[in-house]
């Protein structure tokens, strides 16, 4: 069978009117000004479908695009082919409105440029996908596949001249360029084992371009780290963190306020019942000019189950030469 749609067009208004509960009051009434335009052809044949210049339209709101060819379309386990698909035109006031009537009124960045281009191919059970979004905030690379029967995933992304600044209305914030990417497997089985790295080229925070930054994450079932570096003329930092997941979460109290490039700490408290418990109060100025920055911070770990502790040391590898003891207080 062979569909060739020219010039077609489709009111949403009509089929609202068949349906009135599909769409919220504002949502419908913002997609249904205008109709909605097709044009391309659509053929069928031998469990074959290909799309070719196909193009779905509301001027001057949108504009989507896709070509490409699926086999096998009426065997889901055996479907497979590849699509290309784009969204070359987008009204970002239109767009605004649309987010806005499905409840996202708040935090929503200024921009008048979006453009979105993707390919999506392989089968349901081992998809690869791509897809470029450019914009007047950004541009964002992402790549990622996704294979069913391993249980397992993978996704690289790269990020040039994002303005976190207007993305969250920060002035202190700037543009962000880098990498990041993340492998691993157990979404299925709901037992996440996955390595992640995010790579800062350029972070700009408080005028100052700070470079050669670099995150990297292991997450296991039981277990996660992150560590932290940074090596930039004005801030050089190695930091890392490892954490036990468990029932038990972990609860902070406390106020942590920023203002005037210093911050001030008052009666913070991170602890997790019956495991631990850290407190930390004080001021630090300066904290974005390193070479200037001052301070004092009183802390302390008036609660430790040392259990618990013994599990976290075993856990990191340190097996041996664990020495039997069941208080420990630190100031």
């Amino acid at each position: 069978a062979n569909v060739s749609i020219s010039k077609s067009r489709l009111s949403l208004k009509e089929l609202l009117f068949l349906s009135p509960d599909l769409l919220n009051q504002s949502l419908s009434n913002t997609l249904s000004v205008e109709p909605f335009s097709l044009d391309g052809s659509i053929i069928l044949r031998d469990s074959i479908i290909r799309l070719s210049a196909l193009s779905i339209s509301q001027a001057p709101n949108i504009r989507f695009t896709a070509e490409g060819e699926i086999k096998h379309i009426f065997q889901p386990e055996e479907t497979n082919g590849t699509l290309q698909f784009g969204m070359p035109e987008i009204n970002t006031k239109w767009l605004t409105e649309i987010l806005q009537g499905l409840g996202l009124k708040e935090n929503i960045p200024d921009f008048s440029i979006l453009t979105i281009e993707g390919n999506l191919s392989a089968s349901p059970r081992s998809p690869d996908f791509l897809l470029n979004i450019g914009s007047d905030l950004g541009h964002i690379d992402l790549s990622g596949s996704f294979d069913f029967n391993k249980d397992s995933f993978d996704l690289v992304s790269r990020f040039d001249h994002v303005r976190l600044d207007r993305i969250f209305d920060n002035a202190e914030l700037g543009s962000f360029s880098g990498s990041g990417g993340i492998s691993g497997n157990g979404i299925r089985h709901k037992s996440i084992t996955a390595d992640a790295l995010l790579s800062i080229d350029s972070l700009r925070l408080k005028g100052y371009d700070y470079t050669g930054g670099q995150i990297t994450s292991a997450i296991q079932p039981s277990i996660y780290d992150v560590t932290f570096s940074m090596e930039d003329p004005a801030l050089s930092l190695d930091l890392s963190l490892i954490n036990t997941l468990s029932e038990e979460p972990f609860s902070i109290d406390g106020s942590l306020i920023l203002r005037d490039s210093a911050v001030s700490l008052s009666a913070v408290s991170v602890s997790q019942a019956k495991n631990i418990r850290f407190t930390a109060e004080g001021k630090i100025k300066n904290i974005f000019q390193p070479d200037k920055t001052n301070g004092a911070v009183q802390f302390g770990i008036p609660e430790i189950n040392t259990l618990w502790l013994r599990e976290i040391l075993e856990e990191i590898g340190l097996k041996d030469n664990i020495p039997d003891f069941s208080i420990l207080t630190m100031e």
